[in-house]
This record gives C-alpha cells, structure tokens and sequence, in this order.
C-alpha cells in the first residue's frame, strides 16, 4: 500500500487507483491510504501500542482527507487510543470549517486564507484544550500561523508529532511527513529501538534493513 501524511496526496492516489483500470486495462496491485488509517489498523491488530497522554485535546478534521477522502472515525479511534479526553469541535466531522489553507487559497489569497485560519481557531481554541491536533501539515501550519495572533492560544500539533512523542523509544518512527514502519522485529541495530531522527540517516539504515530483510 502506498500512504502518506499529505490528505491531497492519498486522497488523488487512491482517485487515480480507481481509474486504473479504465486508463490501462488492468487492475492495480496496491491500495493508498492515510497515515492514519494505517495506524488505526496497527493499533487495533495489536501492533503498536501507544502510552497514555493525560491531557484535553480538540481535533480539526482536514478537508479534503474528511469530506473527499471519508476519513473520520479513523482519527478519532486512533486518538481516543491513548489521550484521556477528547473533546469535539463545533463544526466538526464532515461539516467541519475549512482552515483555510487549501484549494491553493493560501498561496492565491493569503488574506482570506489568514481569516479563515482565525476563525477555525477561534472555534477550535473556546473548547479548553490543552492541545490541538490535525493530521494534515498545511491545516497544522495555517492554524499554528493563526494561533500566534491569540495571546491565550493552545499549541497546534501534528498528530503524528503526538504520536512520536508518545512512542519515543519504540521502533516505530513517526514524523509529521511520512510514516515509516520498520518490518517485524529488524531493527536499524538490533536493539529494538531506533537512534536516527535524521531523514538521510533514516535513507541510509532503510536500504541497509531491506538488503537484509
């Protein structure tokens, strides 16, 4: 399967999966699906396992991830998982407000963009958390933007970043772009745990374990 942290990405990927057949006559051997979706499978086929965050988060769901791609309960198991209280937006699911920070609006009209961002946060920050999370780094980095012009503002975070944190220590590596699975029980040295945060590193050690694996 083929998946990433970028909604636009695994949601165009698996369009184009589907058209497959039409543009070339056969059918294709792999599926693409979101980060997110793969860790909600890990979690529940006892995979991976994620230590307990005593902390009050809200969760924005992503546009093009929530309303083209149908991806939302997904989200919302993986982070009932492991954060004691999670607490829901208004405006959310399938009906949640843009950020702004799609469509090319960011890059084409950064003002509305920038409105929109205030609006959502506004919304997402009167909830009380402690945290804001969204697996979608354009919605993370407009909503971080707008966060800034608040002086009671909560961080915004990756998912995946919480996840990290969380996990640190295990072999599973997570950045808030990609979502790296280390096969089995082979580790990068065979201590079971990974020592590389560097992405060249990462390169390295991945063409090292699959020449093994």
């Amino acid at each position: 399967a083929v998946h990433s942290s970028c909604n636009h990405e695994s949601v165009s990927m698996e369009g184009y999966r589907q058209e497959i057949p039409r543009l070339l006559g056969r059918k294709p051997n792999f599926g693409a699906i979101h980060f997110v979706q793969l860790l909600e499978r890990y979690i529940t086929e006892g995979k991976i396992r994620i230590p307990k965050l005593y902390a009050a988060a809200t969760y924005h769901a992503p546009c093009e991830l929530t309303r083209l791609g149908g991806v939302t309960d997904e989200p919302r198991r993986v982070q009932g998982s492991f954060i004691e209280h999670l607490i829901e937006p208004e405006e959310s699911g399938r009906i949640a407000r843009c950020c702004g920070a799609g469509g090319l609006l960011k890059a084409t009209n950064g003002a509305i963009s920038g409105d929109l961002a205030e609006k959502r946060f506004t919304m997402l920050n009167s909830t009380g958390p402690e945290l804001i999370l969204s697996p979608c780094p354009s919605c993370d980095q407009n909503l971080e933007e707008a966060s800034s012009r608040f002086s009671d503002s909560k961080p915004v975070q990756d998912l995946a970043e919480v996840v990290a944190h969380q996990t640190s220590g295990m072999r599973f590596l997570f950045s808030s772009w990609a979502l790296l699975d280390v096969v089995h029980d082979t580790t990068f040295d065979g201590s079971g745990a990974c020592h590389t945060t560097d992405w060249m590193d990462w390169q390295y050690h991945r063409n090292d374990l699959f020449k093994r694996w």
